[in-house]
């Protein structure tokens, strides 16, 4: 008898032990935040064109040669353009910086020390130059269409 009441009492307390693990099944907590979108000037990581070649549209830097008298740039040739735009770090926190270019013929730009990465610190900024070297694309197509710079502390 006393070994059914001790088997009774040990699966009792094996049950309340599964039980009692599951404090609690599910959360929702609501949490307040505040995040703003801002234009490329003014945002964490801003940018500043500083070349005929830069300008913002909607906020965001472009770059283009729309502007210019010439329709493109001189074939089986090597263009440089100096500072072209700049990049801060207006974030408190260092980041590392990488570009990703898409396009036709992305391995024929060249936008500097940013290609390899490169960290800025808080209120530093870089300068990106451009090195577009055209040898044997034709006239009928573009370079690039996008670029991407990446951020990451």
């Amino acid at each position: 008898m006393l070994r059914k009441i001790i088997f009774i009492i040990s699966i009792l307390f094996a049950a309340m032990m599964v039980i009692s693990t599951g404090a609690y099944t599910n959360l929702d907590a609501h949490r307040l935040t505040s995040i703003n979108v801002a234009d490329d000037s003014s945002s964490l990581i801003g940018f500043t064109p500083t070349s005929d070649y830069a300008h913002f549209e909607n906020g965001k830097l472009t770059i283009n040669f729309d502007g210019l008298s010439a329709s493109g740039i001189n074939p089986d040739s090597v263009t440089s353009i100096s500072d072209v735009f700049s990049i801060m770090n207006n974030s408190g926190d260092a980041v590392y910086l990488s570009i990703l270019k898409e396009g036709n013929h992305p391995s024929a730009i060249s936008f500097g020390s940013i290609e390899d990465g490169v960290q800025l610190f808080p209120g530093e900024s870089i300068s990106i130059s451009m090195d577009i070297d055209s040898s044997g694309l034709d006239s009928l197509g573009g370079i690039i269409n996008s670029f991407s710079i990446t951020a990451m502390k």
